[in-house]
């Protein structure tokens, strides 16, 4: 049993090679850094049915994220979740969920909370008030929900301004060797992580602004390359992926990654996303010595 269910949706097909969903992962670290008992399920590669899961931990609190593209699935493991206990209570949160707040809480009547951008404070407020009774819902920044049947959307909650203080996004040994995420062109496994959050650029198409902001917000050089250095030892992990917006946004943190990877005189390959108008041969140079070996010009 559990008090907290967090679950992904299963995709139709698998995208980024069943990429684990990071977001979800670091809510589990951070609900059970203060204690709460946390079951997390992905079922692009779980060999379980959500009704199962339900069932194994009985949860108190179901939290569902997804995107645009598993809204459909999202909305019924809300419905399949309440028809199975009419007394869970649903979060749904992440880019689609922010997005959509208003048109979710009126069309599902299942979900009982969005949390909107950065989910780590929000949920743990909302799960506060939930199972401690330690505040109001009116007093939660950042989530949207019904009062007497009106839809009621609280301010927006400030950024997380000290990335350090997170947990690593949970990992579980036995479910990374379920995920098939692959280094392009090198064939060997690969893991994924985030070293920013935010973007100031803010591109039309691109749902990285809207989410988290136009502030960018870093980790530091220690604390990222902890999280690989662990990556790489104790998860058979060979190469890594940075998923961040821009990688290369502020030099200075660029630099300082690269030099902390070299200090330790760590050896694998990584690659990122970058635009043309933040590097320049040197920077490149410095990157590839570092084991850059690969970029995605946005």
């Amino acid at each position: 049993m559990s008090e907290i269910l967090l679950i992904h949706p299963k995709e139709g097909e698998r995208v980024f090679g069943g990429m684990p969903p990071l977001g979800l992962a670091w809510i589990a670290s951070y609900l059970e850094s203060e204690k709460y008992s946390v079951t997390l399920t992905d079922l692009q590669i779980s060999d379980k049915t959500f009704g199962k899961v339900l069932e194994e931990t009985k949860p108190k609190i179901l939290g569902i994220a997804g995107t645009s593209h598993t809204r459909y699935e999202s909305f019924e493991l809300a419905k399949e979740a309440k028809a199975c206990d009419k007394d869970i209570f649903v979060l749904y949160g992440g880019s689609h969920a922010t997005f959509t707040d208003e048109d979710t809480l009126k069309h599902v009547q299942e979900i009982d909370v969005v949390v909107r951008g950065e989910g780590e404070t929000s949920t743990l407020q909302v799960v506060e008030t939930v199972l401690r009774n330690r505040k109001d819902l009116t007093e939660i920044d950042g989530i949207s929900y019904r009062t007497n049947g009106k839809i009621i959307h609280n301010k927006p909650r400030q950024r997380i301004q000290d990335l350090d203080q997170l947990p690593f996004p949970r990992r579980n040994m036995e479910e990374m060797k379920k995920y098939d995420l692959k280094m392009d062109f090198l064939d060997i496994p690969a893991a994924s992580i985030m070293s920013s959050r935010g973007c100031p650029i803010n591109c039309s198409y691109c749902s990285a602004s809207a989410m988290f902001g136009t502030k960018l917000t870093l980790r530091s050089a220690k604390n990222v390359v902890d999280e690989i250095e662990q990556l790489l030892t104790e998860y058979g992990v060979k190469g890594i992926k940075f998923f961040d917006s821009t990688l290369t946004l502020k030099r200075s943190h660029i630099l300082s990654l690269c030099e902390e990877i070299n200090r330790r005189r760590l050896n694998f390959p990584w690659e990122c996303e970058i635009r043309v108008n933040t590097v320049d041969k040197e920077l490149l140079k410095t990157m590839r010595d570092a084991g850059c070996y690969y970029v995605d010009f946005g």
